[in-house]
């Protein structure tokens, strides 16, 4: 879920620390980030109407809230640091959530977890879906990175994201491309060299599967001291993770 704003093409420093390509892929619980008990549950200070618990693709369906999946998650609700389960039933419930999904977006790219949905399913739309603004709707379910452009290709880009205030900027990079696997509503499997725009933006929502924000992407001195004071005991953890570049197993 990002709507961006893009800089030039730039060489930086090897800022994004590599990780080995391994046919093992990491399991949910290897993802998922060491959170404080206290940081687990619903806190008093999520605005009223937000998700306090994840749901099932099923129950979203089952029980859409004014036509779509209701209110988003914004930080520091807890259910954003959780790593999404992987899809495991497809079919016309699968198609009916996308529907619901494409329903309740207001950017061009949204992952089911921002909603409070545990589900791997992300969500690409306009320019975010391929080289036009009038590119078809692209559902991504259980997408995975099997190939990247070079690290000394990566792109600096200043992004924002719906789940925190406006006025919060990050910058960090982006792979130039990414070569990604994934299975539509039906199960169907197919593959996608995402370029650009479509790239970053599937990258975000990618992160956003893994629990991962684009304030993991920064220097903690360049947050502000609200964000700060949350962060400061896990930032460096985070960073490490949001740093990786992992390239999956192939899944068909």
């Amino acid at each position: 879920m990002a709507v961006l704003l893009a800089l030039p093409s730039l060489l930086q420093p090897r800022l994004a620390a590599s990780v080995d390509a391994s046919p093992a892929l990491l399991s949910r619980r290897q993802l998922t980030f060491l959170l404080p008990t206290t940081l687990l549950a619903p806190r008093p200070s999520c605005a009223s109407g937000q998700p306090t618990a994840m749901r099932t693709v099923e129950s979203a369906v089952a029980s859409p809230i004014d036509g779509g999946l209701g209110p988003m998650a914004l930080y520091p609700n807890p259910l954003l640091r959780q790593v999404a389960a992987p899809v495991t039933h497809f079919g016309p419930r699968l198609q009916r959530f996308g529907e619901l999904l494409l329903a309740s977006m207001t950017s061009d790219a949204i992952a089911a977890s921002q909603y409070g949905v545990d589900a791997r399913v992300i969500l690409l739309r306009n320019a975010a879906a391929g080289d036009s603004a009038s590119s078809p709707p692209l559902l991504l379910v259980n997408p995975r990175v099997v190939a990247r452009s070079d690290e000394e290709r990566m792109q600096l880009w200043r992004e924002i994201c719906l789940v925190f205030p406006p006025d919060l900027e990050v910058e960090l990079l982006r792979d130039e491309w990414v070569q990604v696997e994934a299975f539509d509503a039906f199960g169907r499997p197919f593959s996608r060299r995402l370029r650009r725009e479509s790239a970053r933006a599937f990258q975000h929502e990618l992160d956003h599967l893994n629990g991962v924000l684009i304030v993991d992407h920064a220097g903690l001195e360049e947050l502000p001291a609200s964000i700060q004071r949350i962060e400061m005991n896990l930032h460096s953890t985070r960073q490490r993770r949001a740093f990786q570049r992992p390239i999956d197993e192939r899944i068909f």
